[in-house]
Order: structure tokens, then sequence, then C-alpha cells
């Protein structure tokens, strides 16, 4: 898996999976490359913000789990370049 690739807006596979809440590609992601949560989008926003962003009721929340539960303290304080923290 190249997590490294990106699109025009620097968004990255884990990006497009979180924004797609895809739980389950979420997941092997974060299992693979934990360190993917804190890559930046061309926004600032890194997984976390995503996660709280696109993660739904119906998919009970689960791409939102994964990452908050793989997250480290300095993800969950992340500012994006709005200056807006996921939590």
């Amino acid at each position: 898996m190249n997590l490294v690739s990106c699109n025009f807006y620097y968004q990255t596979s884990f990006h497009v999976a979180v924004i797609t809440d895809s739980s389950r590609l979420v997941e092997l992601f974060v299992n693979h490359e934990p360190s993917c949560i804190d890559v930046s989008d061309r926004h600032g926003n890194n997984g976390v913000h995503l996660a709280v962003k696109y993660s739904s009721k119906a998919g009970n929340y689960a791409s939102l789990r994964t990452v908050i539960k793989s997250s480290g303290k300095d993800a969950l304080e992340a500012k994006n370049l709005y200056g807006k923290s996921a939590v």
C-alpha cells in the first residue's frame, strides 16, 4: 500500500477512506500504518478532523472510533489552517 500518494487536495488513500466512511478500509490503513492519521490535507485536516466530520451514525461511527482509538494526543489537538481542532 502506498499511503504517500495524494490527489489534488493532498488527500491520501486513507483520507478518502475516512471521507467515504469506509470503516473497514480505515481500520486496515490504521493497522498497517498508524501514522497515516497525522498526515494533513491541503486544508490542514488530519484523519481525526475528517473522521469527526464524515463518520456517520448509520455506520455506528466505526471510522471515528477507529481513528480516535489509534490517535495520539497531538493528532487529537492539532489545528487545521482555519484554527479548528477536531475535538
